[in-house]
Formats: structure tokens, sequence, C-alpha cells
């Protein structure tokens, strides 16, 4: 008995463990960038006493991409009223970047909404490409939402330490995409 059920958790489970690698392998941005339009960051939560790490993290790495000459414009994206987009700018603004060069979409409810509003933008700017700013974990979606909305991009991710919620973001993620493949 305790064979056949271990059998049927392996069977039921197997496809889920299949997908998690699945999207550890699609995870990896680019690690040499090629020069691009613009920069999208995606929003990752405001908290009482500030942004979130991983907020500050994206935000930082797309000015690193613009004082580089690797974007020509900033796209940042989020949930206005959580405050993510005031937030960015801030943080943009602190790193000299100018205020024209930064494109605010504080309708970016989720990655599938920042898609689809930066393709907007993107065909009105008539912009080829862009980089997608985002962590790790989170670029098989983009990548997933951006192959959908035929968006030529590349993908990168910051330099992140680990912290105990990862495993936690790699399984919402697999879940995520999983639920967008189905539905």
């Amino acid at each position: 008995m305790t064979i056949i059920l271990l059998i049927i958790f392996a069977t039921l489970i197997s496809p889920f463990i299949i997908s998690c690698f699945w999207v550890l392998s699609q995870s990896s941005g680019s690690k040499r960038l090629s020069p691009a339009n613009a920069a999208v960051v995606y929003g990752a939560g405001v908290k009482d006493t500030g942004p979130s790490y991983t907020l500050i993290n994206r935000t930082l790495h797309a000015a690193h991409l613009y004082k580089n000459n690797l974007v020509q414009f900033i796209f940042i994206s989020g949930s206005g009223k959580d405050r993510e987009t005031d937030e960015m700018l801030k943080m943009l603004i602190r790193e000299n970047i100018p205020k024209d060069k930064i494109f605010i979409d504080p309708e970016g409810f989720n990655t599938l909404a920042t898609v689809q509003n930066f393709k907007k933008l993107m065909t009105k700017q008539g912009w080829k490409n862009a980089i997608m700013v985002s962590s790790k974990y989170h670029l098989a979606r983009i990548r997933f939402f951006c192959k959908k909305n035929n968006i030529s991009y590349q993908g990168s991710a910051p330099e992140s330490i680990f912290f105990p919620k990862l495993p936690y973001f790699y399984f919402r993620e697999t879940v995520a995409l999983l639920y967008y493949l189905i539905f």
C-alpha cells in the first residue's frame, strides 16, 4: 500500500517538479547585454519602512544600465496605490537619471499588465527592444509574456544575496507560469 501511495504521489508531483526545474533553467538573465531602447523595471513592493530590498536592487540595476549606456530610457512599473513607482522615481532621481528619460507606469499591477503597458509605449515610441530588469526567479514569466506580446527583449537580473524567501519565490513563479499556460 505504501508503494502504491508513493507512486501516486510521484505521478502527481512530477510535472510540478519538472516545471520548477524549467523555471530555474529559463530564469538566467543575459550576462552580456546589447544596447536597447529602454530598461523595464518591475515593481517589488513597498513596506511601511520604505521600498523592499528587491525593489531597491532592481531600480539601482536599471540606473546602472542607463549610466553604462546600455539603455536610453527607463520604464518603471508597479502599483501606484502601493507607491512602488513613486519610490523607484525617487531612487532614479537620486542616481542622477534625468526625469525626461523616465517613463512611469502606475498601473503595472502584475507582470502581464507591465508587459502590455510597455508594449503600448514601445509601439508609440517606435522602440525596437528592451532590457527587462527583475529578479532572476521572475525572468521566466517575463520571458513568457514578452514572447506572447512580440517584444524583443533581454533579461537582466541584479546580483542578489540569498534570502530565506527565495525558494518560495521560485515556487510562486512556477505556479504562476503553470496558471498562465493552462488558462
